[in-house]
């Protein structure tokens, strides 16, 4: 399989949240079925979330030509835009910081303690373990 047809079968059509992610934190925090579910709710929420953002951007799209189309910067319609998806996103957040308190509710200590490794590690090394 080349590296192509790889990314297209395990993140296009299954979706970067549905399957490699949502495996490989499973296996490091060593979860049950009933925490995999979770854990996928969680992922869930998210994907709604930025397809939800995706599709407000796609439909501004005109409108964000026109803040940088003219002689001037629209600084008005450029925060216009912005409200609107920090909206779109306040909507959402507190749904999605439920579920992800519920799946957090639910571990155990040493998972909750790998949980915080992995999350440490991210945020030192940038989401491609840069």
């Amino acid at each position: 399989m080349g590296i192509r047809s790889f990314f297209t079968r395990h993140f296009v059509h299954q979706g970067c949240c549905d399957g490699w992610i949502v495996r490989r934190l499973s296996s490091k925090l060593k979860l049950d079925d009933s925490q995999k579910g979770r854990l996928r709710t969680v992922f869930e929420g998210l994907k709604q979330l930025r397809e939800s953002t995706r599709q407000s951007w796609a439909g501004q799209r005109q409108d964000l030509f026109k803040v940088v189309g003219g002689e001037r910067f629209d600084r008005n319609e450029a925060l216009r835009i912005a409200h609107i998806q920090t909206a779109l996103i306040n909507e959402s957040l507190p749904q999605l910081l439920d579920t992800f308190g519920d799946f957090y509710d639910h571990l155990n200590a040493e998972q909750r303690g790998r949980l915080r490794n992995v999350i440490a590690k991210r945020m030192d090394h940038g989401c491609c373990g840069r």
